[in-house]
């Protein structure tokens, strides 16, 4: 389990971007929370800057940013009840919010409005007693395993590092910073 969830199929020892999500999606080992195994195997977004990822599935630096753009575009996603299955394209998705909210909605203010919800479920996450030593991997996930994984284990310290950086939240206590609220205009959650 991670944070309470049991991992399921898409093994972040086949495609690292999976263990970044894993370790920090609002409900533990969620593969909803994005799908970097996708995104590593050429499915692209780069309406909002996922489009980039190095070729090898196995690489742990230089896909960090790109997974929190997925993953606060998952968020607003989910909040839409959009199915994943059916993947609609970011422009289809910005169209049908400035529709609902009235109001023209880009791909960055799609971005941002993710960060927000992210942003509110980590702050309710911790008020409810998450804790950043929650974002670890069970024994059996960090084994070695043989055939096309062999060998690969995610360096999670490394994507843990980048993750809260990108975020601009604390690697200590799990909080967006100050700033970081202040942009999302949740610093009247605290």
């Amino acid at each position: 389990q991670i944070a309470g969830l049991e991992a399921p199929f898409h093994d972040p020892r086949a495609f690292s971007s999976m263990a970044i999500l894993y370790l920090t999606s609002p409900r533990g080992a969620c593969h909803n929370n994005g799908d970097g195994y996708l995104v590593q195997q050429g499915i692209e977004y780069p309406e909002i800057g996922v489009d980039n990822l190095p070729e090898d599935r196995f690489a742990n630096s230089g896909i960090t940013q790109q997974m929190v753009r997925l993953q606060s575009y998952r968020q607003l996603y989910n909040a839409m009840t959009i199915c994943q299955f059916y993947n609609p394209p970011v422009p289809m998705v910005g169209e049908l919010l400035s529709m609902a909210m009235n109001e023209e909605i880009n791909a960055e203010k799609i971005i941002e409005l993710g960060d927000r919800i992210y942003g509110l479920k980590r702050l309710i996450n911790l008020k409810l007693g998450w804790k950043p030593e929650l974002q670890r991997f069970p024994r059996v996930m960090k084994n070695r395993l043989d055939g096309p994984t062999e060998g690969n284990t995610p360096d999670l310290k490394l994507q843990l590092q980048e993750w809260h950086e990108c975020r601009n939240y604390n690697l200590e206590t799990g909080y967006p910073n100050k700033e970081e609220l202040e942009r999302l205009g949740l610093d009247n959650y605290l």
